[in-house]
């Protein structure tokens, strides 16, 4: 967890990022479940605490402290920051709107990523990769199928947390150059922890047993979700690994129909189809580039 492996492997990547969209698809149906009841800085600080806890034993394994030591951790903050502002929008996106309209438009993120990816990556994302990214999209869209209260004024608050995230992603991209994938993960959830324990005196509700045990899962599987998506971005190109995203849609379907027998539709498959058209486009280019590379 603590290397900084050779840069330009894109497969590795990408299949970073479908392990992350799995595990985000598991996180994501706990939280729903427990965000009604608790305040958002709440559950934020008592993830990342969680998390914090999770990562101690990896930490110890990549050599202690010596494996979290960091010249950037004004950089840590502000990813940090980024990670707290988008999870608060997003618990209170789902209090003021459809589930479907919020997590369809959180899905604006890999365009914002795709479009950030050049000033600050200095990327060549060509129009083939923003077609794909834009298919991904179109395909989620026809999956979840918004409702007219998409269009209110609550949209700005999924679409605020898919920007803050996007920041977050292509800020992620940057620092694998330079810190091990230990270090983000947990300077990060540090910095995430401290935010939310400062939301405390804005309102507290004790866990009920029940919720304490699914903010442990959350907890836990965070960490890992959080070290899949740092090393999609340490691998490969943020304009490569995104459409990969949209495969998290994909997921939730796969386990609706394993654990609730839940038989997907016409919509569905169709916007199936799109993402997964989507991904394979990537896949085939970044196969016809290496192709061109290994002739030269």
């Amino acid at each position: 967890m603590s290397t900084l492996p050779t840069r330009s492997q894109p497969m590795k990547g990408i299949l970073f990022m479908v392990g992350w969209a799995f595990v985000v698809t598991v996180q994501d149906a706990a939280i729903k479940w427990v965000a009604p009841h608790y305040p958002p800085g709440e559950i934020i600080f008592l993830r990342a605490l969680i998390t914090l806890l999770t990562l101690l034993p990896f930490v110890a394994r990549a050599g202690g402290l010596q494996a979290l030591r960091t010249r950037r951790i004004g950089t840590h903050a502000i990813r940090a920051a980024l990670f707290m502002v988008s999870m608060v929008f997003f618990i209170l996106s789902v209090r003021v709107m459809p589930l479907v309209d919020a997590v369809t438009l959180t899905f604006t993120g890999p365009l914002f990523v795709t479009a950030l990816a050049v000033p600050m990556l200095a990327e060549n994302v060509g129009w083939r990769r923003w077609m794909a990214v834009t298919a991904g999209f179109i395909g989620v869209v026809v999956m979840l199928r918004p409702t007219e209260a998409a269009l209110n004024v609550a949209v700005v608050l999924p679409v605020a947390s898919a920007f803050a995230c996007a920041i977050r992603d292509v800020l992620t991209r940057k620092m694998t150059f330079t810190e091990t994938s230990v270090a983000i993960v947990f300077h990060s959830n540090l910095g995430v922890c401290i935010l939310g324990l400062a939301t405390i005196p804005f309102g507290w509700t004790m866990p009920t047993p029940e919720h304490v045990g699914l903010l442990v899962f959350t907890g836990s599987i965070l960490a890992l979700s959080e070290y899949l998506i740092v090393q999609a971005f340490r691998f490969g190109e943020v304009s490569v690994v995104m459409p990969f995203k949209y495969s998290s849609v994909v997921w939730a379907v796969v386990l609706g129909y394993w654990m609730w027998a839940d038989v997907p539709d016409a919509y569905t498959a169709v916007g199936a189809a799109f993402v997964i058209g989507s991904g394979l486009y990537v896949l085939h280019r970044e196969a016809l580039r290496k192709g061109l590379r290994d002739s030269r």
